[in-house]
């Protein structure tokens, strides 16, 4: 399996947490936020290594909280 290097999962992150305003205007409902935040973050998860795992979640827990999303 090939993994993403943490410059790509940096670039990701950066997408994503990008895309927060736009998926919460789609979204107003906070459990559909929070599952197509998951939906979005598992997708990017499927190729992180396990050495990088950690480090992943961290980053998608700061998005998280930094748009206020429960999950």
């Amino acid at each position: 399996m090939s993994y993403y290097t943490r410059e790509q999962l940096q670039e990701i992150l950066s997408e994503l947490d990008a895309a927060i305003p736009q998926m919460k205007a789609s979204h107003p409902d906070e459990t559909e936020l929070v599952m197509a935040f998951a939906e979005r973050a598992n997708a990017a998860g499927r190729n992180v290594s396990d050495a990088d795992a950690g480090w992943f979640i961290e980053q998608l827990s700061a998005i998280q909280h930094r748009h206020s999303i429960c999950g």
